[in-house]
């Protein structure tokens, strides 16, 4: 009889081993070493199994295409279409080439009003220049927005806090220049868009979802509204597979299916997660997205930014297909059970986003990181910051300058995987500032469980 709360996670390490019987690696690398362990005992199990569920889900609801965003759904794309293949699953995969930047663009012809919210949306080192580099206005455009609005040249690479990306949105607002440039710039944008998504499929009849990483679920809501700008009827019937949304969602961008957490279901799995660890195991082998443009055939297609490899992308991305196909061999589709999935991989992404061993965290806290849609700065994932700057992100002195402090603009070094930061420290400072971390937890528990 088949243990259907341990199935995966021993097919899972039999796979891992095979891999590694079958090819016997040594490595003269050390940092490689950690990056093949990772995707075999790790990230690959976490990925496959995000993979299998959304087959699952897809194949017993009759959803006969996927749609892979790009580019978190690379490696999901490759992976799903291993285990098509394998199971022979009546289900087509296609890659669709996209990204918050691409997909906000047209953004501006559609509802002027949350343009601007999106463009003036806060980041760890957002300037003025970065929020003219999310509109994608030129460098003539750009100026002479600024020289109306009032922003000197200093000012326009000074890292702006929340409060003042507020008065930069309301001074944008008003300017007629900005006006003017970005309602012809994102009517162009909207144009191009539409026609990638008809030559792609999401005007036709047959049923369809998309799949990503997730988080805001913002992509599935640009992609909403450009087809219904369109007068595309089912545009807000769209639905989409997830691993995670942090935020409930609005009705009207369609259904939002979620492996591991969404907004107040499963809490503690969204708490106890870093997503953008999880972004950086998804890294594709390709640029990012810029927009849509006509080709000299007259069709669309996406461009593209320059790929430079970053890191160890592309030995990541084939450890982790070398492990599906290893892994499909031992499955049986049968024996998959969709609900048990997310339990499977549980203990091992708390484990590695919470507390993970130093020499991963070095390897893996190393990743060039950005958060904004214009990838226009790179931090490492895990930073080294100063004492200072770890004292001023403790719990505590973040709530005291939040309420009492007079200056409470004062900007702190903080790190986008704290945890894989605090991994670099001597023990006993490890000890203390994973106890603070154990007490937000907790009080990020009780926000959302009481609705805070």
């Amino acid at each position: 009889m088949i243990n259907k709360k341990q199935y995966y996670s021993k097919q899972a390490k039999i796979a891992a081993w095979k891999v590694r019987e079958n090819e016997k690696q040594k490595f003269t690398d050390e940092e490689e070493k950690i990056v093949y362990d990772v995707c075999l005992n790790v990230s690959g199990p976490i990925l496959c199994a995000y993979v299998l569920w959304v087959l699952k889900q897809a194949f017993d609801m009759g959803i006969k295409h996927l749609y892979f965003l790009a580019r978190d759904g690379k490696i999901m794309y490759e992976l799903a279409s291993v285990f098509i293949d394998k199971f022979r699953l009546p289900i087509q995969c296609r890659y669709l080439y996209c990204s918050r930047l691409a997909l906000r663009k047209p953004l501006y012809y559609i509802d002027r009003q949350e343009a601007l919210e999106k463009l003036c949306v806060n980041g760890f080192e957002v300037t003025p220049e970065t929020v003219m580099e999310r509109s994608g206005l030129g460098e003539t455009e750009t100026k002479e927005v600024f020289d109306e609005i009032g922003i000197s040249k200093p000012g326009r690479s000074a890292i702006l806090s929340g409060r003042g990306l507020e008065i930069l949105k309301e001074s944008l607002s008003r300017s007629k220049a900005f006006d003017k440039y970005m309602s012809l710039l994102s009517k162009k944008h909207f144009e191009n868009a539409l026609e990638y998504f008809r030559q792609e499929g999401l005007l036709g009849e047959e049923s369809y979802a998309l799949v990503d990483s997730g988080w805001t679920g913002s992509m599935q809501r640009s992609i909403r509204m450009i087809l219904e700008k369109a007068g595309f009827e089912r545009a807000r019937l769209i639905r989409g597979f997830y691993f995670g949304i942090f935020l409930k969602t609005k009705p009207e961008d369609g259904i939002y299916h979620c492996f591991y957490f969404y907004d107040r279901w499963k809490v503690s799995n969204s708490i106890l997660f870093n997503h953008n660890l999880f972004e950086c195991w998804c890294m594709a082998d390709h640029g990012m997205t810029l927009e849509y443009r006509q080709d000299s055939q007259e069709r669309i297609e996406p461009y593209i930014s320059d790929y430079k490899p970053l890191w160890k992308e592309n030995l990541q991305l084939q450890l982790h297909i070398r492990f599906a196909r290893q892994l499909a061999d031992g499955l049986e589709w049968e024996c998959l059970y969709a609900e048990r999935l997310p339990d499977a991989v549980k203990s091992t992404i708390r484990k590695i986003s919470v507390c993970p061993d130093r020499r991963m965290a070095e390897v893996y806290g190393a990743i060039p990181f950005c958060d904004d849609p214009t990838e226009s700065y790179m931090i490492p994932l895990a930073r080294h910051i100063s004492f200072e700057d770890l004292l001023g992100n403790l719990l505590l002195v973040r709530l005291y300058t939040k309420f009492f402090a007079k200056n409470k603009h004062r900007h702190f070094t903080e790190s986008y995987w704290p945890e894989g930061t605090i991994a670099y420290l001597a023990w006993y400072q490890r000890w203390f500032l994973r106890t603070d971390k154990c007490v937000e937890y907790s009080l990020k528990l009780i926000r959302k469980k009481v609705g805070l």
